[in-house]
């Protein structure tokens, strides 16, 4: 049963396939010949769309992935504040618990000196 399953799968998956590869060809045969006008930063005319199609694609694909750069980018800099601020804070806190066990020491040996005084 489970082999049957997997095999409508495949079949499946071979049907989308072949559907997208003929939707890209019939697009590629039926625009082989268009032209449009383009404005980017002057006005380009009699430009093949087709070239146009591939290259906003293109053009897409690279932005994403500099917008996925830069965002991890500024993942990377909030875990470098997070573990600077970490690190402030651990050294305020031995700083402190050095503070205190001084204090408690001093005090300790007020109570020693305090004990042998009343003997």
């Amino acid at each position: 049963m489970a082999l049957a399953f997997k095999r409508i799968k495949v079949y499946a998956r071979l049907v989308v396939l072949v559907a997208v590869a003929l939707a890209v060809g019939t697009v590629l045969v039926k625009n082989h010949s268009r032209t449009a006008t383009v404005w980017l930063a002057k006005e380009y005319r009699d430009v093949n769309v087709l070239w146009l199609a591939l290259c906003v694609g293109l053009g897409s694909i690279v932005l994403y992935r500099l917008a996925g750069m830069v965002a991890g980018l500024r993942r990377d800099l909030r875990e470098l504040t997070a573990a600077d601020e970490l690190k402030k804070g651990n050294a305020e806190r031995q700083a402190l618990a050095k503070k205190l066990a001084e204090q408690e020491q001093r005090i300790d040996d007020k109570i020693k000196n305090a004990d042998r005084g009343e003997s």
